[in-house]
């Protein structure tokens, strides 16, 4: 509302783009030292456990959708 559509879209692809890469940068060194310690099988076994507590408590936490339609009646 309070800025032009082009610089708000620009600004928000930038800005995710740089906290993305920021997240990679964080994720990338702990992922690359339990393939290190523990290898490749468990440090895959524990990120698909981590995804899928927080696939059940998105599960459990959003609300359905509530009957708004997008389409055009």
């Amino acid at each position: 509302m309070n800025f032009e559509s082009r610089l708000s879209s620009i600004l928000y692809l930038i800005g995710y783009q740089f906290f993305s890469q920021i997240g990679v940068i964080g994720v990338s060194t702990p992922i690359g030292r339990m393939y290190d310690t523990i290898g490749y099988r468990p440090t895959y076994m524990y990120l698909g456990i981590i995804i899928l507590f927080f696939v059940l408590i998105g599960f459990l936490t959003l609300s359905k959708d509530s009957g708004v339609s997008l389409e055009n009646n």
